[in-house]
């Protein structure tokens, strides 16, 4: 008798969590007793396609960052300051292998 008033008791229980997982919620008794919730796949969906308009756009930014530093380099190597930075590098170069021959 017992037995049979445990078994009726479990499904009770059972049926009792399933019920509102049907719901639009979809959230069971047991979700809503651990604090979880179900994710529906268009909310990976929808990450997915954000993170690959976003990589795009990053990788576009790159390109252009890219191309316009080629277009300035020519008039940062000609300048004066950059012909004393790389005189002095090279000087400062000279001078490591004069001591490294030593």
């Amino acid at each position: 008798m017992l037995s049979a008033l445990l078994w009726l008791l479990a499904v009770a229980v059972l049926i009792a969590d399933a019920i509102p997982a049907l719901r639009p919620g979809g959230r069971s008794l047991c979700d809503r007793l651990s604090g979880t919730a179900p994710t529906r796949a268009c909310l990976y969906r929808r990450a997915l396609d954000q993170s690959a308009r976003l990589r795009r756009a990053g990788i576009e930014g790159t390109q252009q960052a890219v191309a316009a530093g080629r277009r300035i380099a020519p008039a940062l190597t000609s300048s004066e300051r950059a012909r004393q930075a790389k005189a002095a590098g090279q000087c400062l170069g000279n001078r490591l292998r004069g001591t490294r021959s030593d």
